[in-house]
């Protein structure tokens, strides 16, 4: 294993791959993924969020550019976290 920290936001892990130490984590890159989408692209995916997890997982697998596992777990969790802060 392998120290690692964010370039993005600091937070430090450890990963088990070298050529990862200098990738952003899948918090970093899933808000970066999300912010390069298209718009009615995001609409897409938030209408499948709200029908449940496998359909947002499949919305962004056929979504241009597409989302494949795992990373989008990851933008999903950030989409439900993003959610859930709007309806605060």
């Amino acid at each position: 294993m392998h120290e690692y920290q964010c370039p993005g936001c600091g937070r430090r892990g450890m990963v088990g791959d070298p050529g990862r130490v200098a990738e952003p984590c899948g918090r970093c890159a899933a808000v970066a993924t999300w912010e390069a989408l298209p718009l009615d692209t995001q609409r897409a995916i938030d209408e499948a969020i709200e029908v449940g997890a496998v359909p947002a997982v499949a919305a962004m697998h056929f979504a241009d550019p597409p989302i494949r596992m795992p990373h989008s777990l990851d933008v999903l969790q950030f989409r439900l976290r993003a959610r859930e802060q709007e309806r605060r």
